[in-house]
């Protein structure tokens, strides 16, 4: 295991051509969560490594959150504060996970070593090839290291909020709570059904109609 704080990574990974040639514009609103199949830290009594895939979370909401680097000051704060809102994400009916480009290793000494992260009720996932943060076009081109992004992702797939926080700047998980709505985790017949919209409209990007949730779309007439 490596001593933590460091992270068997070729420091010439976010130089790759190949990657760079990936990295695309941020993904938003409308377009397809990419799949994956990465190395993460699970358990919360009993941290372990195993691998989670994007295709646990088929047909469940779902919140990615994304940080710079483990061991830094501002992040620990953030992440607990996530597992904190874990219930408030449960209830609706959304799991969490959250990702960082450190490796699997160096994720288990960091939550073996802070006290805030010993009992995270979420998997930490160790993004080490930057293929997830340059699908998403969330990698800082100077630093090769994820944003502070979050990300709703849909029953089908699709991403329905974003979020994005430079390197320096702290997020606020509280705001974060407060932004994502209760609507966002219904289904389009849930929230007519409830009120909340006056007519199912057709997404773009040719998504069938009444199968997915549009927060705030024609409410009171938005």
């Amino acid at each position: 295991m490596p001593e933590p704080g460091t992270q068997e990574d070729d420091p010439k990974t976010h130089d790759d051509p190949k990657i760079q040639e990936e990295q695309q514009l941020m993904l938003t609103i409308g377009d397809r969560f990419p799949d994956f199949d990465l190395a993460a830290v699970v358990g919360r009594e009993d941290p372990h490594i195993e691998r989670v895939r994007s295709k646990d979370y088929d047909g469940n909401w779902l919140v990615v959150f994304f940080w710079p680097k483990d061991f830094t000051f501002v992040c620990p704060t953030e992440i607990a504060g996530f597992g904190n809102a874990q219930q408030r994400f449960a209830e609706l009916g959304a799991s969490v996970v959250g990702v960082s480009v450190d490796n699997e290793y160096v994720h288990l000494a960091w939550r073996e070593q802070h006290p805030d992260l010993r009992l995270l009720p979420f998997p930490m996932v160790s993004d080490l090839k930057r293929e997830l943060a340059s699908e998403l076009g969330i990698l800082d081109k100077d630093e090769g290291v994820a944003l502070r992004a979050t990300f709703v992702v849909d029953p089908e797939g699709l991403i329905r909020f974003v979020s994005v926080y430079d390197l320096d700047t702290g997020r606020s998980v509280e705001e974060v709570e407060h932004d994502i709505d209760r609507d966002y985790f219904m289904t389009a017949r849930e929230a007519l059904a409830y009120g909340l919209i006056d007519d199912i409209i057709t997404p773009r990007r040719g998504v069938a109609a009444g199968e997915l949730a549009l927060a705030g779309a024609v409410a009171g007439g938005a």
